[in-house]
C-alpha cells in the first residue's frame, strides 16, 4: 500500500504474518529511496518466518491481547532478525563491507547513546509495554549487535561449522509453529545445541547488565573499535515530539533542561521553527542537527526561533543563550590493514555464512 502525504500515526513499515505479509510506505518521489527502504524492510520480515513464526515461548505462542504478557527474548525475535536481514544482503552482495559496517557503526552508536546500555535485555524484553517502553527500539540496535556477537562466538567456536542461523534451524526444528518453550529455559536449551561458552555468554551480556565485549568481538575478525569522548553543543537536554503529518517538531517536556536548556528559555508546548538561523522541520532536522553540532563552540550564541501560543494567537519568538558543550561518546569501527590468517579465517567463515 503506497499513501500520499503521511500516515495518521507518522510510522510506515510491515508486518509479517503465517501466510501472508502486508506492507505501508508513503509515496516518495525518489524511487531510489523507496525501493531501499522496501528492500531493507522486506528483508527484516522475511526473517521474521523463522522466529517468532516457527520460535517462540509461551508468552508469544498464546499471546492474550487484552492482558498482554511479553517474553523475555526479544533478542531473538527482533535482534536477530535485524542482524540477519542485514548481514544476509552483505553475505550475498547487495550490501559492500564498507556500507554494511557503516551500518553497523550506526547502530553501536545509537544504541549506546539513546538507550540504557546497563539495563538487562531480558528484562527490558518482558517489561517493554509499560515499565521500558523507551527502551524498545533497542531491539534493532543492541538486538541486532548481539545477533552478530553471538555469530562470530558460533563461528569461532565450531570453527565455521555452526551459525546462528543454524542454530535458529534446529530450534525451529525442536518447535516449531505449533510448539511454545518456557520463557526460563531457553538459555539451556540452546546450551544444549551450542558450547557452555554460549550459555555463559547469553547469561552475562543479554541476560545480565554488562555492555556487549563489542572490542573482543570485532578484533577477531580484523576490526578495531575505539569510543572516544567528544564536545557537542547540548540541545538544551529537552524532549521532543516529531508530528510528521504537519512536518513540526515540539518541545514536549523542558522538567529535565540544564542549564542552556533554561537559558534559552525554551517551554512544553513551543514549536522548533528555526536553530541558528536555519528552518528546522521532521524532514530536515538530522541535517540541521548535525550542522549546530559540528560548527557551534564554546560560549557562541546560539540563536532560535520558536512558535508559541500567546494568548490563544500563534507566534514567533526569538530565543538566544551562550553554548554550552556537553561530553559525547563516539564509537569507531576500522578495519585493520593488516590481518591474521586466524582472523581472516573466522572472517571468511562468518561471512560465507549465506543465509
Amino acid at each position: 500500500h503506497i499513501f500520499p502525504g503521511h500516515s495518521k500515526s507518522g510510522s510506515y513499515g510491515a508486518l509479517e504474518h503465517s501466510y501472508s505479509s502486508v506492507y505501508s510506505f508513503p509515496e516518495i518521489k525518489d524511487s531510489t529511496v523507496l525501493s531501499t527502504s522496501v528492500k531493507n524492510i522486506a528483508s527484516h520480515e522475511f526473517f521474521h518466518i523463522i522466529t517468532p513464526l516457527n520460535i517462540h515461548s509461551e508468552e508469544i505462542g498464546n499471546f492474550d491481547f487484552i492482558s498482554p504478557k511479553m517474553s523475555k527474548h526479544l533478542w531473538m525475535y527482533e535482534g536477530v532478525t535485524e542482524y540477519f536481514a542485514t548481514h544476509a544482503q552483505f553475505c550475498n552482495g547487495i550490501l559492500t563491507e564498507k556500507k554494511y559496517f557503516s551500518e553497523i557503526s550506526d547502530k553501536i552508536q545509537y544504541s549506546k547513546n539513546i538507550y540504557n546500555d546497563t539495563l538487562p535485555f531480558t528484562l527490558m524484553s518482558q517489561k517493554c509495554l509499560k515499565e521500558y517502553k523507551d527502551e524498545y527500539g533497542n531491539v534493532y540496535q543492541k538486538g541486532a549487535l548481539i545477533g552478530l556477537s553471538l555469530d562470530i562466538q558460533l563461528q569461532e567456536l565450531s570453527k565455521g561449522k555452526y551459525s546462528v542461523m543454524k542454530l535458529l534451524q534446529d530450534l525451529s526444528l525442536e518447535y516449531g509453529k505449533n510448539k511454545s518453550f518456557s520463557d526460563d529455559i531457553l538459555f539451556d536449551v540452546i546450551t544444549t545445541l551450542t558450547f557452555p561458552e554460549i550459555r555463559d555468554f547469553l547469561k552475562k551480556y543479554v541476560g545480565g547488565n554488562n555492555p556487549l565485549p563489542l572490542k573482543d568481538i570485532f578484533h577477531k575478525i580484523g576490526y578495531t573499535y575505539t569510543d572516544t569522548v567528544i564536545k557537542i553543543p547540548s540541545m538544551g537536554n529537552i524532549s521532543f515530539d516529531f508530528d510528521t503529518e504537519n512536518k513540526t517538531i515540539k518541545i514536549s517536556d523542558v522538567s529535565q533542561a540544564n542549564a542552556f536548556g533554561i537559558q534559552m528559555g525554551y517551554q512544553t508546548g513551543d514549536i522548533l521553527y528555526k536553530l541558528n538561523g536555519m528552518k528546522i522541520n521532521t524532514l530536515n532536522r538530522e541535517y540541521v542537527i548535525a550542522q549546530y553540532q559540528q560548527k557551534i563552540k564554546d560560549d557562541d550564541k546560539v540563536k532560535a526561533v520558536v512558535i508559541r501560543n500567546v494568548d490563544g494567537k500563534q507566534k514567533k519568538i526569538k530565543l538566544s543563550a551562550p553554548a554550552i558543550l556537553i561530553d559525547k561518546k563516539k564509537f569507531t569501527l576500522t578495519e585493520n590493514t593488516k590481518i591474521t590468517p586466524e582472523q581472516q579465517q573466522l572472517k571468511d567463515w562468518w561471512k560465507q555464512n549465506v543465509h
